[in-house]
């Protein structure tokens, strides 16, 4: 598997799991995040988590040139 930017598919997905082949962990964090109350607790629960993607908590930054210089962190989180 290559590396993938994420951030170009932060307009298709509420959540981004950035796991590689053993990513089986990631699955099961993710059952555990069932027991969240609503969408807006289990964005919160799985950015918690290593390996997931919120793109909805960060505001990229980009170079002139295009690529991602940096981003902010939502007042969502």
């Amino acid at each position: 598997m290559t590396f993938v930017n994420p951030e170009p598919l932060a307009l298709f997905a509420d959540v981004i799991c950035r796991r590689r082949r053993r990513g089986a962990g990631a699955a099961v964090r993710a059952r555990r995040a069932r027991a969240a109350s609503d969408r807006p607790d289990l964005l919160r629960r799985l950015a918690t988590e290593r390996g997931f993607y919120v793109p909805s908590f960060y505001e990229p930054h980009y170079a002139g040139d295009g690529t991602l210089a940096g981003y902010t962190v939502a007042g969502r989180c």
